[in-house]
């Protein structure tokens, strides 16, 4: 290449579709405030008390569903994979950095 030569480098085609909502996230939301909304409208303790648990358990079951989403997508994407190997590889052999 000329000493002095400009070379232009290409950018990426992007497309900018707009992201449908998450199920699992509008459905989460909706179990929390729903049990929510019971908790904050009971007249007595043991309803408001169920309320709460159910809540809670509600969480904690979305939550499970969000983890066991997110390890199916990285089974089956090479890049999550990759990337998800090259993590725990750089936790193992720099655990001071981890710890």
């Amino acid at each position: 290449m000329a000493t002095g030569t400009k070379v232009s480098k290409a950018k990426p085609i992007t497309t900018s579709a707009p992201k449908e909502p998450n199920a699992l996230d509008a459905s989460k939301k909706q179990a929390i405030q729903h049990w929510q909304n019971i908790e904050n409208n009971a007249d007595n303790f043991p309803e408001a008390f169920g309320a709460r648990l159910m809540k809670l358990n509600a969480e904690a079951g979305y939550s499970m569903a969000e983890g066991a989403k997110s390890t199916y997508e990285t089974l089956t994407s090479w890049d999550k994979f990759s990337a998800a190997t090259a993590g725990l590889v750089h936790t193992i052999t720099n655990p001071v950095e981890t710890f």
